[in-house]
């Protein structure tokens, strides 16, 4: 049996290894979906989980966790940002490089501008 990296899992089913995310208030399930319209994956999170992204500092989500995705698991870094009450979005990857860049950032006066970068970039 092959082992499927979590890189390819998304590349596969989504066509990029970092796609975009987004959480509603009144929902369990993380959408992930290469953009908007594109086909989505959607992952049940835990109620510890769900706590990570909604009371991130300052509106601004950084973090890691455990998923299941397509039967396959292996851990998500989250970069992102409260978009009002109701909705969280941003962008996710498997790559734990990518949550440190926005940890790095964090310290770094120019934080909210490398967030939006990392959140935002194809």
């Amino acid at each position: 049996m092959v082992a499927w990296s979590a890189e390819d899992l998304l590349y596969l089913r989504l066509g990029t290894e970092t796609p975009n995310w987004s959480l509603a208030a009144d929902d369990d399930m993380l959408l992930l979906a290469a953009g908007h319209g594109e086909k989505r994956v959607g992952v049940r999170l835990t109620s510890v989980q769900l706590e990570k992204i909604r009371m991130a500092k300052d509106g601004l989500v950084i973090t890691a966790m455990g998923v299941i995705i397509l039967g396959a698991y292996f851990r998500l870094y989250l970069v992102g940002w409260k978009v009002n009450d109701h909705v969280w979005k941003g962008r996710a990857s498997s790559d734990a490089n990518f949550l440190h860049v926005a940890q790095a950032a964090e310290e770094s006066t120019a934080y909210p501008s490398i967030v939006v970068d990392l959140v935002t970039a194809p």
